[in-house]
């Protein structure tokens, strides 16, 4: 049976510890709840909360959890890099359409990828 090691509630990650005895298997899993998240990135969507950001030069056109992030990396998609951007909207609106906060669509042509500053906590 797994063990709770931590959960932060901010992110909804938790991590956990299992160990197996008869196979001498140790196992440390991260998981992350992130419906809040869904359900923010809807609330912004059908309310068309971003959109305005588009002529300003500024959209926030997705939120993208810890987990897909990690996807993401899997697949070679670094998420800071500027010259990801096409790659990332393009896995975005195939892949994960629910994390877009617009019901509009970006080509991802021009580089514009801003990072939110993480915290010394996370």
């Amino acid at each position: 049976m797994a063990e709770l090691l931590s959960f932060d509630p901010e992110t909804g990650i938790s991590h956990y510890f299992e160990y197996d005895h008869a196979t001498d298997d140790t196992r440390i899993t991260t998981v992350q709840d992130v419906q809040p998240v869904l359900e923010y990135n809807q609330a912004l969507r059908n309310a068309g909360a971003t959109d305005g950001g588009i002529r300003k030069g500024w959209w926030l056109y997705a939120k993208i959890p810890a987990v897909v992030q990690l996807k993401l990396r899997a697949l070679g998609i670094d998420i800071t890099d500027p010259g990801s951007t096409k790659r990332i909207i393009q896995e975005i609106n195939e892949h994960y359409p629910m994390l877009k906060t617009t019901h509009k669509n970006d080509s991802g042509i021009k580089p514009k990828i801003f990072m939110p500053a993480v915290s010394d906590a996370e």
